[in-house]
């Protein structure tokens, strides 16, 4: 059926190519588009079969969708490239009343932008995945679009795994989406804004994403949308955190140590100061406190008398490039002074020109006030040292002049017996024994000299006393080791000789500190006041003659090794010791000083938890009521018995022989302790007295005491020497000697010493 007029004209005037075929596909009508996109004349086509007049495209897609939607009735849409004019072409064939109308459009232009636009996407994604950044829109809840980098990112496949609002939430840590929102919220439209985003992939690993978008509007009036990117951050944030933690572990250690750094550029000359260094300089590390730091000189904290050697050395490394290290003295802020180890070196930049001064400073005034007062210890052990050496000179020489004022003191003593009251002579004796008497009090000089007087009971305040030993405490103890002091107040006090008390104390700290085998531990002393019951002083140590009562205890631990219970056992035999020999005062010369004190002593002890060793001094009486007068006058007593007079000084042996016969007693005499022994093993129960000298050839009195009582064990032994009765204390600790007697000695000295050794009060109360 003929196209109508109205058909016509709008065939005709349409800009694109059309053709109307009938069923037969003979062209009935093509508009004047069609004949100038094929140079041909309308007469020449109408009526003629489309093939035949373009005989290429037989069999072609037009054919095939021409012949379909003969076939269909359904309209057809296609692309197809005109290869003889270089060109692509849209084709929709839509069905006619008796045949096919042909619509063609040239799309050249939109296929050549599309596969520009692809290309520029194809480069975009790849400038993407080598940047490892991904871009994402957002225009409304469940409207997300990630590009390929972006699934990348959070482990997603965008083949596989739908990707909504819902799905990304669940990827990211808790309160991240509550952060974003925040940020979303008070940012304005077209401002930037980022935040890190932790995302767990799918894959299980965690991810830092750094995210920086932008709310956009499209269009005036039109719904917001988000644009932004995102990359991953993870190891610049892991980078970023090593270096925090680097230079939080330096700046602690700086701290730990009083290290403080410094860096000096040569080019601006502007100095760099590390936080302890301001801190060490007495400066809190603000922004003010460094703005005051730099207004200031750059040697302006230094000791102005060590500025000079500060700037020769700050010189000298720029100058030759070598480290130098100097000791400074320092002022803080606040006008203390601190002793400073100074040190700098050189860096230069890729030429090999200088460029930086960079350095450290270590405070080290505890260890400069250390070594004044280890210098001044070691000083003191010298004089020590000294005195020990004229104390042996001293000792030897007052060992025989006592000795020889013996027989003076004893035979004037013996003349004054034999003279009648009123004898012209009594008068020359006396003065005699007078001479000799100060004679005898310039060895006790001597001795006092060489720090072997005798000692002296005075009432104390433990805690006072050992207070004023802390620098000497530690000091005596190792440099691992730690001291730790808890000191009581108001303390009852004691009766004590002061010296012996503090070498007490030295030895316990000292043992204390060995015990820690020169490893890091802890050296504690404590005192205070407890009251002692007869079953707390059966376990101490055996050999006290402490009472019940009140008592001032000083308690010294420490935390090392221990002892084993066979250890603790023998610690105060007279000749055991756990440490190479020479060290220390020995606890068995310690329990002797106790036991002259009327004192215990407890031992706590096991292996792997250390050892405490607690002192029981009993609470002075001085000041309580007199005694009840139930002895005998000294120059009343008379003795009996048999004593055995031992001394390998003729003279003394005479005179104590002849004194102790005038009352009552009998007496044998040796020189030595050899024929001391001889006589004692023949009659070993015949002697209520063994008159023992310290100091003697072949065999000593210490010697000479172990056979007697090896032979007896109970016989009483008066001790006689020259040396104070401290030293013979220490020496014969736990011996139980019956008693001490300083020479030279007036008979009613000897007489008192042998009676009090054979149990006879003599004070007259």
């Amino acid at each position: 059926m003929p196209l109508v007029p109205e058909q016509v004209a709008l065939l005709e005037w349409s800009p694109n190519p059309k053709l109307v075929l009938d069923r037969e596909f003979r062209i009935r009508y093509v508009n004047q588009a069609a004949l100038a996109y094929g140079q041909a004349d309308r007469d020449a086509l109408i009526g003629r079969n489309v093939w035949e007049c373009y005989p290429t495209l037989k069999g072609s897609i037009l054919h095939q969708a021409y012949q379909r939607v003969l076939e269909t009735g359904i309209t057809t849409r296609f692309e197809r490239y005109d290869d003889e004019n270089d060109g692509w072409q849209s084709v929709y064939a839509f069905p006619a009343d008796d045949g096919v109308i042909a619509v063609l459009e040239d799309i050249t232009e939109r296929r050549r932008a599309e596969r520009s636009l692809q290309e520029s996407e194809s480069a975009l994604a790849r400038a993407q995945e080598v940047a490892g950044i991904g871009s994402f829109s957002v225009a409304g809840p469940g409207e997300i679009q990630l590009s390929a980098q972006a699934y990348r990112l959070m482990g997603l496949d965008p083949t596989v795994d739908p990707i909504d609002g819902q799905a990304v939430r669940a990827m990211l840590a808790p309160n991240d989406a509550e952060r974003w929102g925040a940020l979303s919220a008070r940012t304005p439209i077209g401002d930037d804004m980022s935040m890190d985003f932790t995302v767990t992939r799918r894959d299980g690993r965690t991810v830092i994403l750094h995210v920086l978008a932008r709310i956009l509007k499209e269009r005036a009036g039109g719904p917001m949308k988000l644009f932004g990117t995102a990359q991953d951050v993870t190891e610049q944030r892991q980078a970023l955190e090593n270096l925090r933690r680097s230079e939080e572990t330096l700046r602690l250690a700086q701290e730990a140590a009083s290290i403080g750094s410094f860096d000096f550029d040569l080019r601006t000359q502007v100095m760099f100061r590390s936080d302890q260094l301001l801190r060490m300089m007495g400066v809190e590390p603000t922004a003010n406190g460094r703005e005051f730091v730099g207004s200031l000189p750059r040697f302006d904290f230094v000791h102005p008398d060590d500025r000079a050697a500060v700037q020769a050395a700050w010189n000298t490394v720029i100058r030759t490039g070598e480290r130098q290290t100097i000791r400074l003295r320092a002022f803080r802020t606040d006008g203390a002074e601190r002793h400073m180890s100074w040190s700098a070196i050189l860096v230069r930049d890729r030429n090999g020109t200088p460029a930086r001064i960079v350095g450290m400073e270590v405070d080290i005034t505890d260890q400069v006030r250390g070594d004044e007062e280890r210098a001044h210890v070691e000083s003191q052990m010298q004089q020590a040292q000294k005195l020990e050496s004229l104390g042996i000179l001293a000792g030897g020489i007052a060992h025989d002049f006592n000795n020889l004022l013996v027989g003076i003191l004893g035979n004037a003593s013996l003349a004054l017996l034999d003279l009648e009251p009123g004898a012209e002579a009594r008068q020359s004796i006396a003065e005699i024994e007078q001479s000799a008497q100060r004679a005898a009090e310039l060895t006790r000089q001597l001795l006092a000299y060489a720090g072997k007087g005798r000692y002296v009971v005075e009432t104390a305040d433990a805690s006072a006393v050992i207070s004023d030993m802390t620098s000497l405490m530690r000091t005596a103890i190792s440099r691992n080791a730690s001291l730790q002091m808890d000191l009581a107040t108001s303390l009852p006090s004691i009766e004590v000789d002061v010296n012996q008390f503090r070498q007490v104390v030295m030895n316990l700290i000292t043992n204390a500190s060995d015990a820690l085998d020169a490893k890091a531990g802890l050296v504690s002393i404590r005192t205070g006041r407890q009251e002692i019951s007869r079953e707390y002083l059966a376990a101490c140590a055996p050999g006290s003659n402490a009472q019940p009562g009140t008592f001032t205890y000083v308690e010294v631990h420490d935390n090392g090794t221990g002892m084993e219970e066979a250890t603790r056992h023998r610690i105060f035999e007279p000749f055991f010791s756990t440490k190479f020999t020479g060290r220390g005062l020995g606890l068995a010369a310690t329990m002797g000083i106790m036991r002259s004190h009327h004192g215990a002593i407890r031992v706590y002890s096991e292996v792997g938890s250390g050892t405490s060793i607690k002192l029981l001094f009993p609470m002075s009486t001085l000041g309580g009521s007199a005694g009840v007068n139930s002895g005998v006058r000294a120059e009343e007593w008379r003795g009996g018995g048999q004593i055995l007079v031992v001394d390998d000084e003729d003279s003394v042996r005479a005179v104590a022989s002849a004194l102790l016969r005038r009352r009552g007693f009998r007496t044998q005499e040796a020189s030595d302790g050899a024929k001391a022994l001889d006589i004692f093993q023949v009659q070993p129960n015949a002697f209520d007295l063994v008159l023992l000298d310290l100091t003697m050839p072949n065999m000593n009195g210490e010697e000479t005491l172990r056979a007697l009582r090896e032979v007896n064990p109970t016989v009483n032994v008066l001790l006689m020497s020259g040396y104070n009765e401290q030293d013979v204390t220490r020496m014969f600790a736990g011996r139980n000697l019956s008693g001490f007697l300083q020479k030279p000695f007036r008979a009613d000295e000897l007489y008192a010493s042998v009676a009090r050794s054979l149990g006879v009060d003599t004070t007259g109360r």
